[in-house]
């Protein structure tokens, strides 16, 4: 799998993409509002516009979505690396959706703060 992409080009930037936004998706999350969740009972994790804050949790739930963003992104770059032989479009699309799905998630995570921020402000 390393020498697959050591020579595919595509994969190293889309990998590095993935990277990127899930480092930035949790630094967000951090500074924005650590060490301030701590000290919360709860945190809001989902705002719904008819009941309002609908799901609550503890402060570390913030970094699920980030890690179930790794998790795909590895199993994406994996499916791509032994599926590559065979099917070279497939294996493109499964990076792009690994970049997609890393970027909803960066986007929900922006959400995410701002949600914590106006809810205790």
């Amino acid at each position: 799998m390393i020498k697959f992409f050591k020579n595919q080009r595509f994969f190293r930037i889309a990998l590095v993409v993935c990277g990127i936004l899930l480092l930035a998706g949790v630094l967000l999350v951090w500074f924005t509002l650590f060490p301030a969740v701590k000290t919360w009972r709860v945190v809001p994790l989902h705002y719904n516009i008819h009941l309002g804050v609908d799901k609550v949790g503890k402060w570390w739930e913030l970094f699920v979505p980030s890690g179930i963003g790794v998790i795909l992104t590895l199993l994406n770059a994996g499916y791509a690396s032994i599926i590559w032989k065979r099917e070279k479009v497939i294996a493109y699309a499964a990076m792009v959706t690994a970049v997609l799905v890393d970027v909803l998630i960066l986007i929900h995570l922006i959400f995410l703060v701002h949600l914590n921020v106006t809810y205790y402000a």
